[in-house]
């Protein structure tokens, strides 16, 4: 395994996280202090596991209204016409595409192998050892951590 600055792992997942939000959704991802993302609402938190050049757990968590939202946008429909199932699947994809992004980025000749992101009742909370962050989305906000093993 490579061994990151936390600066750098952060670096990376800022960039990610804003690529993917500007090229799914046209929106952009503001990087904030905890936030309204822990005001205790439902949320969808998605886990993907990589390994190989680098071993580790990546979870994206937003509220249910927020990933609505972003599915509505990504699929060019009216929010009350997207399904719970939908929304999930865009926030499943979403984490696939940022953690993806971040990890090719910090090493882009290494092969790397992303599980399948899963729906998890786990939160997305600040780990000992994981990078955290909060993002402001035009319609709501997302979180993001990303731990190396």
């Amino acid at each position: 395994m490579i061994a990151l600055d936390r600066a750098v792992l952060m670096e990376a997942v800022n960039a990610a996280v804003n690529q993917a939000m500007e090229a799914m959704f046209f929106d952009a991802a503001e990087p904030v202090c905890d936030c309204e993302c822990s005001d205790g609402r439902e949320m969808i938190t998605v886990c993907l596991w990589f390994h190989d050049a680098m071993d580790g757990e990546f979870m994206l968590a937003t509220p249910v209204p927020t990933a609505v939202a972003l599915a509505a946008s990504f699929m060019g429909c009216e929010p009350h016409e997207v399904d719970r199932s939908q929304a999930e699947q865009i926030v499943c994809e979403l984490a696939n595409i940022i953690c993806g992004s971040a990890l090719s980025s910090l090493e882009p000749a290494a092969e790397l192998r992303l599980s399948s992101p899963l729906i998890t009742p786990r939160a997305c909370t600040e780990e000992e050892g994981a990078i955290y962050q909060h993002y402001r989305l035009l319609d709501g906000c997302l979180a993001v951590s990303l731990r190396l093993e």
